[in-house]
């Protein structure tokens, strides 16, 4: 789909800037499901990972209290990615 690497570039730029009042939008993002990033035709687990990311690279306890809890999602890929990320983080 055209644009569909916007996301990409958006998601590596905010996870460069690692501002912490992304924080809330990323939860926001959690609880609604990922169906706004339809256009991209990616599974759960590449878009969670993205989040993964951002929230890890933000690095303070709110973006990993978030990990944390959604590393027990119903979602399974969600779940494991924050899993994962954790993990990797050792925390």
């Amino acid at each position: 789909m055209e644009g569909h690497q916007y996301h990409q570039r958006i998601a590596k730029n905010l996870q460069e800037l690692a501002d912490p009042s992304t924080v809330p939008y990323v939860k926001k993002i959690l609880e609604d499901g990922f169906e706004v990033f339809s256009y991209t035709a990616s599974e759960d687990r590449v878009i969670a990972k993205w989040f993964s990311w951002l929230l890890y690279e933000i690095g303070t306890e709110d973006a990993f209290s978030l990990m944390r809890e959604y590393a027990v999602s119903k979602n399974v890929e969600i779940a494991n990615e924050m899993a994962y990320r954790l993990d990797r983080a050792n925390i």
